[in-house]
């Protein structure tokens, strides 16, 4: 099942009862998946903004605690470099991420692919 969270209802209560409306029809109960999240910034451990992202803790709470799925978090980082010129020092870093971003993304597409045919063919 796919669940594209930009259509993911932003009041709590129509997000309780979409919550409730897929765990009821769906359990993702040891099943892969995979979320992509892009930054603008980066938000890691060490960096000036860490702590900033609000959003990936909870998607993954979601995704992981409430649904089970067995996930993988891809993340691209400093996607606003280039477009924010406070940001322009970290050109070479921000190149770096986004290579490291669409190896992890390939690999984790081939996991997907190889979890759905080991499925398919048990």
């Amino acid at each position: 099942m796919r669940m594209p969270f930009h259509r993911f209802p932003r009041n709590p209560n129509a997000r309780r009862n979409a919550s409730s409306h897929v765990r009821g029809a769906w359990s993702g109960a040891d099943k892969p998946g995979v979320l992509v999240t892009t930054q603008g910034g980066n938000y890691d451990p060490g960096t000036p903004k860490e702590g900033w992202d609000h959003s990936t803790p909870w998607l993954r709470r979601v995704l992981e605690d409430v649904w089970g799925l067995d996930l993988r978090v891809v993340k691209r980082q400093f996607t606003l470099v280039g477009v924010n010129p406070a940001l322009d020092a970290f050109t070479e870093v921000a190149a770096e991420l986004k290579l490291e971003a669409e190896e992890n993304a390939r690999a984790a597409g081939r996991e997907l692919a190889l979890s759905r045919e080991v499925a398919s063919a048990g």
